[in-house]
């Protein structure tokens, strides 16, 4: 505001001088804007708690401590030889311990069991793309009903102009019906615009979503330990637990298992065995990480 702050000193209060640069901003709005910042800064004030996210540690803040149901944390231990491994363990009285080599393997071969076969990922593609079409036709509908609105209204503006030629309408008349006429016409155009794009990513991302599901394996061990974090808990609603040598966990996402329960005519390749088995009362088994044997044939 082209001021210069003179602090406190003995007696005399903060107050602010011109200074000897140009003003950018007028008086009122440099004190708005720090009334603002100094409401920022009180809210900042609050203390928050953040779990620190270490690439060695995907898991933590995932694992729940069988012992005592509190979160397991990870931290690197030395060995004798000098050599650094790392370990999910509970910070409680338990001393619940695991090597994070051991759990993430176990992951990893988890996230395999869960890849897609390509023929379903194939026939879900193939439903994604019917209903796409389907849509596309009231979407068309909508965008024609659209333009035919701005051609009415470019019609308007035409009038409006030859009534002005012919003086049937005085010109502020016309200056006043214009810009509305105008404003309207700008108004569908962005309807239009939107209806253009709002569909235009949704295969787009359809094919990375089952892509994605064909290779959770893959995409979670390249990704980074946010992403990893958050890719978990898309794919488990609740917290992990390890317990005789395997995860246990509440069901799956239920669209995830859906189609994995879907899979239960599809026989493997290489063995013949059907790979999964779906309920015939329609509920999702709660076999959580450990595949139940009522499931599996």
């Amino acid at each position: 505001m082209g001021m210069t702050k003179v602090p406190e000193f003995n007696e005399e209060a903060e107050h602010y001088v011109p200074g000897s640069h140009e003003a950018i901003v007028d008086e009122n709005l440099f004190h708005q804007v720090q009334a603002v910042l100094r409401k920022i800064g009180e809210k900042s004030c609050i203390p928050t708690v953040k779990v620190k996210q270490r690439e060695e540690f995907p898991l933590r803040g995932l694992l729940v401590c069988p012992g005592c149901n509190r979160n397991l944390t990870g931290s690197l231990s030395q060995s004798r030889n000098g050599c650094y491994y790392g370990y999910y363990h509970c910070q409680n009285h338990c001393k619940t311990r695991f090597s994070a080599d051991h759990l993430h393997d176990k992951l990893h071969d988890y996230l395999k069991a869960l890849t897609i076969p390509s023929e379903v990922s194939d026939l879900y593609m193939a439903i994604l793309e019917d209903t796409f079409k389907s849509n596309e036709g009231d979407r068309m509908k909508q965008i024609q009903g659209l333009k035919e609105r701005i051609r009415d209204q470019e019609e308007k503006i035409g009038r409006c102009d030859e009534m002005l030629l012919n003086r049937e309408i005085d010109k502020e008349s016309h200056q006043r019906m214009i810009p509305k006429l105008k404003e309207e016409i700008a108004i569908l155009r962005k309807k239009i615009e939107l209806q253009e794009s709002s569909e235009t990513g949704f295969m787009k991302y359809c094919r990375f979503g089952i892509s994605l599901l064909s290779n959770l394996s893959g995409f979670y061990m390249n990704a980074l330990v946010g992403v990893k974090q958050k890719l978990l808990g898309s794919i488990f609603p609740a917290k992990l637990h390890f317990r005789e040598n395997s995860y246990r966990t509440t069901p799956l996402n239920p669209a995830l298992a859906l189609i994995l329960q879907k899979n239960n005519r599809l026989q493997n390749e290489k063995t013949g065995q059907i790979l999964f088995e779906e309920s015939l009362s329609g509920e999702l088994p709660k076999t959580g990480l450990e595949p139940a044997p009522s499931c599996l044939e």
